[in-house]
Formats: structure tokens, C-alpha cells, sequence
């Protein structure tokens, strides 16, 4: 949940990786304010969802014009020929720098870690992906994105090597299309033993190109600030490189503090970059 968070993106802006319960959003040129259930973006190792380890956008009152309903027998529903494509199946290599502090007396550890982001073949609309990192795997976030005409939506998202889990039901919007400069947005849920609280909160920054590898890849930069309450509390303020032509996070900037009694105290800075838009 944290820079995700967590894979593949939006058609005209990319993302992933998120969760539910209200969301308000507005644009820079609309100041029209929507309530509606949401979410986050994922494929990179540097939110909420990555704090859990460092311490041991959908509508409810109207359904969006191209959504799409589960079907009776609870399986993922056909692809809509009008949806955002998915990212390209495969693994994806991404390296991790920074340091954290903690502990008592305090002490300071650098940074020097990768992880692995496989994407499965995509399941009618449904796309499931796990990012496993390579030191523990108690980092690993594993989570299934559906692709609507009007983005993407979060289906279930587990973290901290599966010990929480948050499940929207109905899926919630992660990331709206189209995704233009000013919007931001935010929501609330809850994990499913009821013990964890998110609330993340989205805007739209600007458009870059961001080099990864000797690749330039044009991105959409997004600002995320994901505050948990209940078993952990913490607060993790990122910006997010998002790719379009490859649905990828490019790369994950992070700024953490644990507060929860229930886990030492810490801070993190962490940097996570793709190495490659070519899967393996």
C-alpha cells in the first residue's frame, strides 16, 4: 500500500496498488467534489504496506460509465473491449536504497536491497502480482487490479507477506483515467480482521520523463500520503513515477514513521527504482 504499494498502470496515466471506503476527488479546472470508494497505487516497495514490514478512486452512489460487475459465481468478469490494457506478464527487477532508523538505543542502517515484481497473465479483467523482496518476505505485497474503461480498481490487496489483507467489496478505484495534472483524491478502509485503518491521499503533480535503465520513459508523478491507525500507526509521505506506455511504477520515493506501540518506533528514506520495462 505504500508506493506499492505496489505492477501495472492506467491507459493515459499509470498506476497501481490500493484499498477502500470513501473517496472525494477533484481536479484542478473542477472543483466539484465526488464521494465515492477508492484506492492506491502499487508495484513498488516503499508505502504503508512496506512499513508493516520495516517495523518487526469508485463511486457509491453512481456506477461509472464502463464498469464492470463480478459475475454470480464470484470469478473475475470478461475483459471489456473498451478497458485499459494490463501490464505485460512476467517479472520485473527493482532495487532498493535508503536507510532506516530505529531501535533502542537508536541506530541507522543503509539500504542496499532489490525485489521482484511477477505479473501473471491477466484473468478476464482481473491481473493478479506479487513483489517479493529479496531480503525478507515479510516486505512481499501481493494484490489483483481489475481494468475498467475508466481505470483500474483494486480487487484485494495483501501485505506484509500476507499477514494483513484488505479486500473492498465492491473493488475500489486505484487509479481514474484520465488522470490529469491537479486531481487528487483520497479513501479510508479497513483490513479485514478489522485491526488496521488506511487513509491515503492522492494528487496529480506533473508529467516527466524518468530514465530507467538507458531507457527514457515518459511518466505521470503522482504525491501519496498513506497514514495507518489501529494495531500500527504510521505515515508515509511518497512521490510516485507512473509509466502509461508500460502500466509500471518507475520508481517510488519514501519518506516513513512508525509510531505504533506495538513495533519499534522508526524512520525510513527509501528509493525504489525499476531496473527494466522488459519483462523476463
Amino acid at each position: 500500500m505504500a508506493s506499492a504499494v505496489l505492477a501495472g498502470c492506467g491507459s493515459k496515466k499509470d498506476n497501481r496498488n490500493a484499498i477502500t471506503s470513501k473517496v472525494s476527488t477533484t481536479t484542478a479546472a473542477d472543483d466539484a467534489t465526488v464521494d465515492s470508494a477508492a484506492g492506491t497505487p502499487s508495484g513498488s516497495q516503499s508505502t504503508a504496506a512496506n512499513n508493516l514490514q520495516n517495523s518487526s478512486k469508485s463511486p457509491t452512489t453512481a456506477k461509472p460509465s464502463g464498469s464492470i460487475s463480478a459475475g454470480s459465481n464470484g470469478t473475475s468478469p470478461p475483459a471489456s473491449p473498451t478497458g485499459l490494457q494490463p501490464t505485460a506478464p512476467g517479472k520485473y527487477q527493482y532495487t532498493i536504497s535508503g536507510f532506516r532508523r530505529g531501535g533502542t538505543p537508536a541506530t541507522t542502517q543503509p539500504l542496499n536491497d532489490s525485489a521482484e515484481l511477477t505479473v501473471d497473465a491477466p484473468t478476464g479483467a482481473d491481473q493478479h502480482s506479487n513483489m517479493v523482496d529479496k531480503q525478507s518476505a515479510q516486505a512481499s505485497q501481493e494484490e489483483t487490479l481489475r481494468y475498467k474503461a475508466d481505470g483500474i480498481y483494486l480487487v484485494d490487496l495483501k501485505v506484509g507477506g500476507g499477514a494483513i489483507e484488505f479486500k473492498p467489496s465492491p473493488p475500489v478505484l486505484q487509479y481514474a483515467e484520465p488522470a490529469t495534472i491537479g486531481k487528487a483524491w483520497e479513501w479510508t478502509v479497513k483490513s479485514t480482521d478489522g485491526g488496521t485503518t488506511v487513509n491515503t491521499k492522492f494528487k496529480v503533480l506533473r508529467d516527466e520523463n524518468l530514465m530507467v535503465g538507458s531507457e527514457s520513459v515518459a511518466a505521470t508523478v503522482l504525491d501519496v500520503v498513506i497514514t495507518t491507525s489501529g494495531t500500527f500507526v504510521s505515515t508515509t509521505h511518497s512521490t510516485i513515477w507512473i509509466s502509461e506506455k508500460y502500466r509500471l511504477i518507475l520508481r517510488t520515493d519514501s519518506i516513513s514513521d512508525i509510531t505504533s506501540p506495538a513495533f519499534v518506533a522508526g524512520h525510513a528514506e527509501t528509493s525504489s527504482k525499476l531496473s527494466s520495462t522488459k519483462p523476463s
